[in-house]
């Protein structure tokens, strides 16, 4: 019986200590045009409630023209136009997508193609 009170307890402090980390599940669309500015991006996920802004960073070098915290679990970020000079090794390439909260911190979300 204690023993399994021991383990009750357990599962119940990791099941709090990861409501308060930040989780990402999905980017929606995978894919953005590479000169047009605007583009939507859905970040899918949960934590992201306890923060009151984010910014998207595109490659560690483009910022989102506009990013916004819908719930706990939705992220919207606009992409800048992206310039012809980046991609002079052609199209499409990967890139990584940051975020980065009010906080600082930044977040790894997952890689996106630009030029799909």
């Amino acid at each position: 019986m204690a023993r399994a009170l021991g383990i009750a307890a357990f599962i119940a402090v990791v099941l709090v200590a990861s409501a308060w980390g930040i989780s990402f599940n999905d980017i929606t669309p995978t894919a953005l045009h590479a000169f047009v500015g605007g583009e939507r991006t859905e970040i899918c996920g949960c934590g992201f409630s306890v923060h009151k802004s984010v910014v998207c960073v595109y490659n560690a070098q483009f910022f989102s023209t506009n990013a916004y915290i819908i719930d706990d679990g939705t992220i919207i970020c606009e992409a800048p136009a992206f310039p012809a000079s980046y991609f002079i090794d052609g199209l499409p390439q990967n890139w990584a997508l940051d975020v980065v909260f009010d906080d600082s911190s930044r977040h790894y979300v997952g890689d996106i193609r630009i030029g799909n």
